[in-house]
């Protein structure tokens, strides 16, 4: 006991007297070096003074030096240039059949999401809610099943315009932000599968919900999907 008393007081007075403390070094390069692994079980705090914490920074950021003489600060990776993905989504069942208008396209699996650059997913509208604003590299595709009219066996039974197109709803007002559409000419065919992708750089604002939406000029069935969105910068 008196032993453990003794070291207490022996450090405590190299941390009041001296300007660097080593531990397991005899030469100290910095007011505080640590030579070997460390770890850490609670919040970096960065910045601050003696009568205020630091800032223990948001979860995501990253710890970026500031330069000698100066404390490190926490760092969304967007405000650097770094982009960060924010959404995969995927849709792997088969629809029943849908009449020629535009439908939008509901996702079974989040595979992932940022919170922080869209929030939640509506399951109804079938849109999430921008969380942060900036810019956003969107890409998305889509398979679906053509239904011939007819028994298919007879020219000008299959064939038609596929459209998608991501659209941002803003206070009610609804605006296609990217589309890209195929056409493929009529006639007999076997392959009843058409395919779409679309792929930009949007600006969202917060506030705003995005969706995916497609349209086909026969009726149709949607077969699989896939979204991804990466955050780019303010």
């Amino acid at each position: 006991m008196k032993n453990s008393i003794s070291l207490f007081f022996v450090l405590f007075l190299q941390v009041v007297y001296s300007q660097k403390v080593g531990i397991n070094t005899s030469t100290p390069q910095a007011v505080l070096h640590i030579q070997g692994t460390t770890q850490v079980d609670g919040a970096i705090h960065t910045g601050g003074d003696e009568s205020t914490l630091g800032n223990p920074g948001k979860k995501g950021d990253l710890l970026v030096s500031k330069g000698n003489g100066k404390a490190p600060i926490w760092v969304a990776p967007g405000k650097i240039g770094i982009p960060e993905v924010a959404l995969i989504g995927k849709r792997d069942y088969i629809s029943g059949e849908l009449p020629v208008a535009y439908h939008s396209i509901d996702y079974n699996h989040i595979n992932y999401k940022n919170d922080t650059y869209l929030g939640q997913y509506d399951s109804t509208s079938h849109s999430f809610t921008v969380e942060k604003t900036g810019y956003y590299q969107i890409d998305a595709y889509l398979v679906i099943i053509e239904i011939p009219h007819g028994d298919g066996t007879q020219a000008n039974q299959y064939g038609g315009t596929l459209t998608l197109l991501v659209r941002k709803n803003k206070n009610g007002q609804n605006t296609s932000v990217l589309s890209s559409s195929t056409g493929t000419p009529s006639g007999v065919t076997q392959n009843r599968d058409r395919r779409e992708s679309v792929a930009g750089v949007v600006f969202l604002e917060e506030g705003e919900k995005i969706s995916l939406r497609y349209a086909y000029t026969r009726k149709s069935k949607i077969k699989e999907s896939g979204v991804s969105a990466v955050y780019l910068s303010e």
